[in-house]
């Protein structure tokens, strides 16, 4: 989206080659972890990173109410998705969650999708900031925002507060009922990352939990599920209290059918092998 935005092709950067630059880093390691765009070298071009840091130069210049919350949730989300770092970048996010925090017409005007970008950047680049988040998960319970966020939304949320290790129950059960009151088919990712959530903050929701669980295995949702969610459903069932034996067990039987090609056709992974026998050993070791 950002490339599309600036108008730079990503095909022009690629060309460009990598560059470092000590304020405004390229992700440490390999691209193995980023999305599939990023990891063939976008997120190296030096064009792009000096366009980043003159786009975020100017909204720094600009007067702080007459920046659009979108503008600030946007360049977070840019700038976590390329996985940027340095001391430019903590100064951005630094500014741009105080700016959040300390303009209530900021606040106000956030929507679920940009209360979620701006969870979604801190928590991927691990940057913890307890009392933006606590704002956020507040500004998300309130009537005008659980009327219009989404099921994806509610999921990155919970996933965002779970990764950075803060446990707002209220937020969790708040959010949860509106899964609960989604009357269409939740997918398989939107499970994952709650259940996932739950059970890493241990957060106690059976409502919520059994409905997930029912979810995850009916056939037409089941059927489009992909390895990672699945392992991740199986991860966080085997860390549940009581965990859904005959759940773990059709989610197994799905990764089998794929491992045969009777399913989507792809070969199960050492890794999604490695996740479903870790998370059946766990469950039985608790039932014994």
């Amino acid at each position: 989206w950002a490339l599309a935005k600036l108008g730079l092709p990503p095909s022009r950067i690629a060309r460009e080659g990598p560059a470092a630059r000590p304020d405004l880093d390229a992700p440490a390691g390999s691209g193995e972890d980023l999305p599939e765009g990023l990891a063939k070298g976008f997120d190296r071009g030096d064009r792009l990173r000096r366009v980043m840091r003159r786009f975020c130069e100017h909204l720094l210049s600009i007067p702080p109410e007459r920046v659009k919350p979108q503008e600030l949730s946007n360049t977070l989300w840019a700038l976590a998705t390329l996985g940027y770092s340095g001391a430019f970048v903590d100064h951005i996010f630094e500014v741009f969650g105080r700016r959040i925090l300390e303009q209530p017409s900021t606040m106000e005007r956030l929507k679920p999708q940009e209360a979620k970008d701006v969870l979604w950047a801190h928590a991927t680049l691990g940057r913890r900031n307890d009392a933006l988040f606590h704002a956020l998960g507040e500004h998300l319970v309130q009537p005008n925002a659980r009327a219009f966020i989404k099921p994806q939304e509610v999921s990155m949320a919970l996933w965002s507060f779970a990764t950075m290790g803060l446990p707002q129950p209220r937020l969790f059960d708040e959010l949860g009922g509106v899964l609960l009151a989604e009357p269409r088919p939740l997918n398989h990712r939107v499970i994952a990352n709650v259940l996932w959530a739950l059970a890493t903050v241990d957060h106690e929701n059976p409502p919520l939990v059994a409905a997930l669980t029912a979810a995850a295995t009916n056939p037409r949702t089941l059927r489009h599920a992909g390895e990672q969610s699945v392992a991740t459903i199986l991860w966080a069932q085997a860390r549940l209290a009581q965990p859904d034996r005959e759940c773990m067990e059709r989610l197994v039987e799905h990764l089998l059918r794929r491992g045969n090609g009777n399913g989507a056709g792809v070969a199960i992974t050492p890794r999604g092998a490695a996740s479903a026998l870790w998370a059946l050993g766990r469950a039985a070791g608790s039932a014994a």
